[in-house]
């Protein structure tokens, strides 16, 4: 997703040298610069080069705050997210206040005597039902407004040291 055209499409806009080459050749010529990958420990690793440090810090920097904008919903992806937190929130209260009742009154309010075991069952079958509503009522906000800069665990920095050639590489 780092090197996707929605996150390269904008960094590619901005820049003179590369907004001048066809789209499809500016993508592959910045996409070369950027090694996006999913480390053991499960972090995505961006590397990005420069012929400066500083512009390859920049560039980092860009894909991030880029790849960040692309986790926001799109207008449909946002009214559907929308209408489920309203029914999860509904559904929430109703279920939250249909345990308080059963709890206080018992199976009575149900005008239907239930043995222990049904209304065991049916406490636990609604506190889980309670439960899965109230992960979409804490989740679906999250989503909509996608990530924050506050995902990225170590900002781009720049090198302490500069990066050798490889020379295997030059030779061949």
């Amino acid at each position: 997703m780092m090197t996707s055209p929605l996150v390269l499409d904008p960094i590619i806009a901005t820049d003179p040298e590369l907004n001048a080459k066809p789209i499809e050749t500016a993508r592959i010529a910045l996409a070369g610069k950027l090694k996006a990958a999913v480390a053991k420990d499960g972090l995505l690793r961006l590397d990005a080069t420069a012929p400066q440090p500083q512009a390859a810090q920049a560039l980092a920097n860009a894909v991030i705050d880029n790849w960040l904008k692309s986790t926001l919903p799109g207008p449909q992806d946002r009214a559907d997210l929308e209408k489920r937190l309203s029914y999860a929130s509904n559904a929430l209260a109703s279920v939250t206040t249909l345990l308080n009742t059963l709890s206080v009154d018992g199976a009575v309010s149900l005008g239907k005597p239930l043995t222990r075991g049904e209304a065991g069952t049916s406490l636990v079958g609604l506190g889980e039902l309670q439960t899965r509503y109230l992960n979409d009522v804490l989740g679906i906000p999250r989503t909509l407004q996608g990530l924050s800069r506050d995902v990225v665990k170590q900002p781009p920095t720049l090198p302490t040291e500069p990066v050798s050639n490889k020379k295997a590489l030059i030779a061949v």
